[in-house]
């Protein structure tokens, strides 16, 4: 005789029809549960799981320097992501973008700096149509200082501003052939 699922599911003893109730119930709170029992793509996920799929868009690590950065509001003190703000507590969204923040910029201080040239040149090649002139405005204007998470010790600040010093006008020197001082 032909079974259905749901005689199967009878002929179990009692103790495994628990057991699989309480795995069903367990799994649909964690959000494990099979598509065609629960419809996850309502739940909002984490802050941290869509910033990394907004940052993951980005090709160069100084490219996602950037964007992070960017979300710092002098204003309020605090990051903020208008696309994370329409889904997530704007504590959490803070909390997330100012971890975010730091490990970008560890992982950044952590490259040769021969790889944060090519990074930089990376992320001039697809954001500037003058990139000389960019570079030049990064340079008069210290742009690059805001970068710097603002939890980042002397010593992070000190390393990263000066590299930036060095890596700027090398990278305008290799595009225009003019030596910048």
């Amino acid at each position: 005789m032909p079974t259905t699922p749901y005689l199967r599911g009878l002929m179990l003893s009692p103790y495994k029809r628990l057991q699989h109730l309480f795995l069903f119930v367990f799994k649909s709170i964690m959000g494990w549960a099979m598509p065609e029992t629960l419809d996850t793509r309502r739940q909002p996920k984490h802050p941290a799981a869509r910033l990394l799929e907004i940052t993951d868009k980005i090709t160069s690590l100084f490219g996602q320097l950037i964007y992070v950065a960017g979300t710092w509001n002098n204003a309020t003190g605090c990051y903020d992501e208008p696309r994370l703000a329409e889904q997530f507590d704007r504590r959490e969204i803070n909390w997330t973008l100012r971890r975010k923040h730091r490990k970008i910029f560890a992982d950044w201080l952590a490259l040769p700096l021969e790889q944060q040239a090519e990074e930089l040149s990376q992320y001039l090649d697809e954001k500037s149509d003058n990139r000389p002139e960019t570079v030049r405005s990064w340079i008069r204007k210290r742009w690059y200082e805001r970068l710097v998470p603002k939890e980042a010790h002397d010593a992070e600040r000190l390393l990263f501003t000066s590299d930036m010093e060095v890596l700027l006008p090398l990278v305008c020197r290799e595009t225009s052939g003019e030596i910048y001082q």
